[in-house]
């Protein structure tokens, strides 16, 4: 762990946030292997032909992505976090401060964990994370930039698009080019982009609102706002999917105009953006359309929709749309990767529907990409049933093909079926809808994912059946259903803890101390931490043999105030990795402190500077 203190003046920062550079590390990538084997299997030959020239070329292009050594983000982090000190009364040219963050290196890239105080104001954070990603395209723009002009001939229409937020470069390339491309120290990585087929319901009948309110009395996202003033003010809600809303009070993306689907596609996401609108109103909406079966098109494509999106500074991305097919589903792809980069580097909250094509007997049928990216928000839909009881729509997508080491989803389920239409596109934006309320009520949420994930599994509804990690149904429902007004309740009283720090021994632990009380019934707690997009040291990234939990594995232990073991999740009884676990327990008449423990039981990174960051909390 580092912290320093730096004596900030006005005008340095202001030159600095100008003139960012991209950083180029000592250290280069002699990686032993660079291409993604699915990538092989598509170029139809092994990486030993591949690097020793015996192949042939027909001048067949794939598409791919480049992932290139990383900048160093610590310098965006303290632009940020230079300007954000300016927001405060007491600030002057001469104030000294110590940056709140952690910096650590793994194999020469270098990570960065904000560590803002719980009660940070609304124009510190979102001014720490405007200006962040401002200085992070920068330098992301420069590397990528001149990584392009060093080995693509000027106007060579391969290249189509750019990363401004990662190492990434999108590019259609021949064999011939992959193989040079293997040959460079600076490049990571060479994957394929699968074919994408857009799952996403297309409606004839808007959902009317009547409807809709119901379905957030249900999730008690009313009673979040009445009883804890809050509206989603000062949090911006980015909307992604193949057209944008017909509404002029949202801010549209000037590249999503022209060349989309539209008519019965306008209705869909109307109809998301009523739903996100209507739990919270006071939030500011901007939305951007993308192209059918894109790949990385110079216009329109996901990736540069998303990033338009973070040039708002977007707070939430609502995706209620995703790429379904052969080799989509329930997979973690190379989109799925980028996702997890985003989300956890630019602290934004990724929201995705988790796709409405479920066929338990159809291997094909599943989690629609990006849903199976770990930082995501993953969520299914469940319905009210003639008895009054909730339980998960037929069609709902979830990660049913226990052969694939990935990890459980959907996270979450919330109510998605209306009167005209159902689906999981229209549990997402409940969700959407009451992260807002809680980014607005604890501002600095906004930087922690992974306690926003931890809050909502363990505030599920306890009206219905909830959901343990062990349970059989839990890659079906996620941890349960939405309840908005008991994750409010627990950010008033304080149910939850960060953590960020360097947890190296196997066997070392952390513990917490949760107190129950009489009126307290079943207890539950949930344990969520984040995925880095890491490499090895050879080059390759860490979480792609996900058979060999590369993700870090935690254990997680209840412990009553006698010191007897009341609730478990162990990592050696789960047959596939989570980043999300969850137990529950009855206290059966003994109050008071219990202790939470939660255990190393694997590395994430093969690293001499490990850290974790997680976020527990109960209910």
């Amino acid at each position: 762990m580092r912290k320093r203190c730096k004596l900030v003046a006005l005008l340095v920062v202001i030159c600095m946030v100008a003139t960012l550079l991209p950083i180029v590390p000592a250290e280069e990538y002699e990686a032993s292997e660079k291409v993604s084997a699915e990538l092989l299997e598509l170029l139809d030959v092994t990486y030993e032909d591949l690097t020793a020239g015996n192949y042939i070329d027909s001048g067949e292009t794939y598409s791919c992505i480049i992932w290139i050594q990383d900048v160093d983000v610590e310098e965006a982090v303290e632009a940020g976090i230079d300007a954000a000190e300016m927001t405060r009364d007491d600030y002057s040219v001469w104030s000294r401060y110590d940056y709140p963050y952690t910096t650590y290196e793994a194999n020469g890239l270098t990570y960065v964990d904000v560590e803002f105080d719980e009660n940070e104001t609304d124009e510190y954070v979102q001014t720490y994370i405007e200006t962040e990603r401002e200085a992070a395209a920068e330098l992301y723009s420069a590397s990528n930039n001149s990584f392009v002009a060093e080995n693509f001939m000027a106007r060579d229409m391969s290249v189509t698009y750019v990363s401004k937020y990662s190492p990434c470069v999108f590019v259609n390339l021949t064999i011939s080019k992959v193989a040079e491309m293997v040959s460079k120290n600076n490049v990571v990585e060479i994957d394929c982009q699968s074919e994408v087929i857009d799952q996403m319901d297309a409606l004839s009948i808007s959902i009317s609102e009547s409807e809709i309110q119901e379905a957030i009395e249900v999730v008690r996202a009313d009673q979040a706002t009445e009883i804890y003033d809050v509206t989603g003010a000062g949090v911006k809600i980015g909307q992604i999917e193949l057209s944008c809303p017909n509404v002029s009070t949202v801010i549209k993306n000037p590249n999503s105009n022209g060349n989309l689907i539209k008519g019965e596609i306008d209705l869909h996401s109307n109809t998301v953006y009523k739903i996100m609108n209507m739990v919270a109103p006071e939030a500011t909406y901007y939305a951007t359309g993308r192209y059918p079966n894109d790949t990385a098109t110079s216009q329109g494509s996901f990736y540069e929709q998303v990033e338009w999106l973070l040039s708002q500074g977007v707070n939430i991305i609502n995706m209620s749309a995703g790429a379904g097919g052969a080799g989509n589903v329930n997979v973690y792809s190379s989109r799925t990767r980028w996702v997890d980069h985003i989300a956890y580097n630019h602290d934004v909250h990724f929201v995705v529907s988790a796709g409405n094509e479920m066929d338990e007997e159809d291997l094909l049928q599943g989690v629609t990409d990006p849903g199976m990216a770990y930082n995501a928000i993953t969520v299914g839909n469940v319905y009210r049933t003639e008895s009054d009881n909730y339980i998960i729509h037929p069609s709902s997508s979830y990660n049913h093909n226990g052969s694939v080491i990935t990890a459980f989803k959907p996270d979450i389920s919330a109510p998605g079926v209306y009167t005209s239409r159902f689906g999981t596109s229209f549990s997402a934006p409940l969700v959407t809808g009451t992260i807002a309320l809680m980014c607005e009520y604890r501002p600095a949420l906004k930087t922690k994912q992974h306690i926003v994930k931890a809050i909502l599994a363990a505030t599920t509804s306890k009206t219905i059946r909830r959901y343990e990690t062990i349970d059989a149904e839990f890659e079906i429902y996620g941890s349960g259903m939405l309840d908005a007004r008991s994750a409010l309740y627990a950010l008033y009283v304080g149910d939850y803890v960060n953590y960020t720090g360097e947890l190296k021994t196997l066997g070392q632990s952390r513990t917490y101390k949760m107190n129950v009380s009489s009126s307290d019934t079943n207890m539950r707690v949930a344990l969520a931490y984040a995925n880095r997009v890491e490499y090895s040291q050879d080059g390759n990234h860490l979480n792609v043999n996900l058979l060999n939990g590369y993700i870090g594995k935690l254990d997680l232990e209840v412990y009553d105030p006698n010191g007897n073991l009341v609730a478990a999740c162990y990592s050696e009884n789960l047959s596939r990795n989570a980043n999300l676990k969850i137990v529950e327990f009855m206290p059966n008449g003994v109050y008071g402190d219990y202790t939470i423990k939660i255990t190393v039981v694997q590395r994430a990174v093969y690293s001499s500077n490990d850290t974790i960051n997680f976020g527990v909390a109960w209910r």
